[in-house]
C-alpha cells in the first residue's frame, strides 16, 4: 500500500521537473546539442585566421630551404611537407577544428625543426652558404610584411590586427637574415601640426619595433626614426590612409651596430627613398 502512496508523488516529481526545463536559447542540456552547429560555428568565425597562419608557415618552411636545410635534413623535410599538405586538404574541406590542431602541431615542428637546423651550421658543413639570391627574394616578402597598408588608424599609435599579424610573420622570418637590421620610419598624415604628429609618427614606429621584438627579433637590430607630418596636397580618406604608416627599410648590421653614425647619417638614407629633409 505505501507503494501505490509513493508512486504519485515520483511521477509528480518528475513531471513537474520536466516541465520546468529551461527553454531553447535559456540553457540546459538542449544549447549543447550536436545539431545546432555550434561547433562548426566557432571556426567558421576565424577561418581567414587559419589561412594566414598556413601562409606564414609555408613561408617560414621556404626560408629555411632556401638556408639550405634539405641538404642536412633531407628526410625531415619530406616529413613536414607530407603534413603541409595534409593541412592544406583540411583547410580545403572546410575542417576548421582539424586544421587548427595540425597547425598547432606544424608551428611548433617547424620551430624544432629550425633549431636542429640551427645547431647542425654551428657543427658542420651540411648547408652551403645561402646565396645573394635567395636571400634577396627572402628580404622582398619580409619588405612587403613590414610595408603592408591599412597599418594605422586616424591619430593613433595602435597597430591594426592585419599589420600586426604581418609583423608576426616578419619577425619570424627576418631572424633567419643576419646580414641586414631594420630601419623604422613613422610617419603622419596631413592633419594637425608638425610637433605633434612627430611624435605621433615616432610612437608608430617604436609600436612596429615593439611587436617585433615581442615575436622575438633583436631590439639592437632596430632604428626608430620620426618623419612627421606628411607634406603632400592630396588629403582624401585614402591617401590619408596611406600616410598614417611606418616605412621599414633594410639596412647593413655593421652600419646599425656602428655607435659614431649620426642621426644626420641615417637622414640621408631617408632622402634616398624620396624625403627631402626631416621634419
Amino acid at each position: 500500500m505505501r507503494s501505490l502512496i509513493l508512486l504519485p508523488v515520483c511521477f509528480t516529481v518528475i513531471v513537474s521537473g520536466c516541465s520546468s526545463w529551461p527553454e531553447e536559447g535559456q540553457g540546459g542540456w538542449a544549447e549543447y546539442s550536436v545539431n545546432h552547429g555550434h561547433e562548426k560555428a566557432a571556426f567558421n568565425n576565424d577561418n581567414h585566421v587559419l589561412f594566414a597562419e598556413f601562409d606564414h608557415l609555408n613561408i617560414k618552411l621556404d626560408a629555411l630551404q632556401a638556408q639550405g636545410i634539405e641538404q642536412c635534413m633531407p628526410g625531415q623535410i619530406i616529413k613536414v611537407k607530407l603534413f603541409q599538405n595534409r593541412i592544406k586538404r583540411a583547410l580545403a574541406a572546410e575542417l576548421w577544428q582539424q586544421a587548427e590542431q595540425d597547425l598547432v602541431e606544424h608551428y611548433h615542428a617547424l620551430n624544432q625543426l629550425e633549431q636542429h637546423f640551427d645547431r647542425l651550421k654551428e657543427r658542420t658543413n651540411c648547408a652551403l652558404a645561402a646565396s645573394e639570391k635567395e636571400e634577396n627574394k627572402l628580404l622582398e616578402v619580409i619588405s612587403l610584411l613590414l610595408n603592408s597598408d591599412n597599418q594605422f588608424a586616424d591619430n593613433d599609435a595602435g597597430l591594426s590586427p592585419k599589420f600586426q599579424i604581418n609583423l608576426a610573420k616578419a619577425a619570424d622570418l627576418l631572424k633567419q637574415v643576419r646580414t641586414k637590421d631594420i630601419m623604422l620610419i613613422g610617419h603622419a598624415d596631413v592633419r594637425g601640426n608638425n610637433s605633434y604628429n612627430f611624435e605621433l609618427a615616432l610612437k608608430r614606429a617604436d609600436a612596429v619595433k615593439d611587436w617585433l621584438v615581442l615575436y622575438g627579433f633583436d631590439a639592437n637590430r632596430i632604428v626608430t626614426l620620426s618623419k612627421g607630418k606628411n607634406n603632400s596636397s592630396i588629403n582624401s580618406p585614402a591617401s590619408m590612409l596611406s600616410q598614417r604608416r611606418v616605412d621599414a627599410v633594410f639596412i647593413n648590421s655593421d652600419s646599425a651596430n656602428s655607435a659614431k653614425l649620426s642621426l644626420k647619417n641615417w637622414s640621408k638614407v631617408i632622402e634616398q627613398m624620396g624625403n627631402k629633409e626631416m621634419k
